[in-house]
């Protein structure tokens, strides 16, 4: 029986899992080789000869290389959450392959916020805006810097944005609240987007090599505005100018809503 049973565990398994060897005579382990990050199997087998107690047991540890409940946990600095301020479901999202090699940083030309409550309002304006007058899937960018040093959270870690064509598959698309072509960065801002690149290097969202760049870097646009362009341009891992795929191109409001930036 114990043979049976342990036949058929193992041509069941193999369809689906590769046996590790290393272990013990009494444990098997298998490691996931589909879609999942780490998963192992233990199965373990035991007999009683003298009461013929026949003992099985099978427990899945699952272990991700990104835990959900630690997305937001940056130490130095605070993300507020989509939940936190009150966002409105997505249309439709498109994931991003990680870690990400550039960070676009962007302005949305709207008020200067100051205060969490003016700077969820400003961003709550802004999916608004993108949602309902451009007709895209949600707000454009993946995350906000808001003029009380928190960072807003936007399309977030795991999703495509749309900010800019041919780069949203591989940046990370990062908008200080404001107008800078008028408006001065405070230094939270600043020191705030500096540590969530940090903290976003540690979590492996993005790479160690990144490049920072300037929305104007990428289209023909103004953004980030000079004052905040003058800044990260002195950041370490910033390069300038024009780069590779370059885009500039009037966007025309969709007839139907989808994103009108797609990679």
């Amino acid at each position: 029986m114990v043979n049976s049973i342990a036949q058929l565990s193992d041509e069941l398994l193999q369809h689906v899992f590769a046996r590790q060897s290393g272990y013990s005579r009494s444990i098997v382990v298998y490691r996931c080789q589909l879609a999942c990050n780490d998963i192992r199997i233990f199965i373990g087998f035991t007999m009683n000869a003298w009461i013929l107690i026949f003992t099985f047991t099978f427990t899945v540890v699952v272990v991700t290389s990104i835990k959900d409940d630690d997305m937001f946990d940056c130490g130095d600095v605070n993300i507020v959450s989509r939940d936190q301020w009150r966002a409105r479901n997505a249309m439709r999202v498109r994931k991003i392959r990680v870690p990400v090699n550039h960070i676009i940083i962007l302005h949305t030309v709207t008020n200067f916020c100051s205060s969490q409550q003016q700077c969820t309002r400003a961003v709550q304006f802004v999916q608004d805006m993108h949602l309902d007058d451009r007709g895209w899937w949600d707000i454009a960018y993946n995350f906000l810097v808001g003029g009380d040093g928190q960072i807003y959270e936007g399309r977030g870690w795991q999703h495509t944005a749309s900010f800019a064509i041919n780069y949203n598959t591989i940046a990370y698309g990062v908008a200080f609240i404001g107008n800078f072509n008028k408006d001065t960065p405070s230094e939270l801002m600043l020191n705030a987007t500096q540590n969530f690149i940090r903290c976003g290097i540690r979590k492996g969202y993005i790479s160690p090599a990144y490049e920072i760049h300037g929305h104007r870097d990428v289209s023909c646009t103004e953004s980030p505005g000079n004052n905040v362009y003058s800044e990260i341009r002195n950041w370490d891992n910033f390069k300038g100018g024009r780069l590779p795929n370059y885009h500039c191109k009037k966007l025309e409001r969709p007839i139907v809503n989808r994103d009108a930036i797609n990679d």
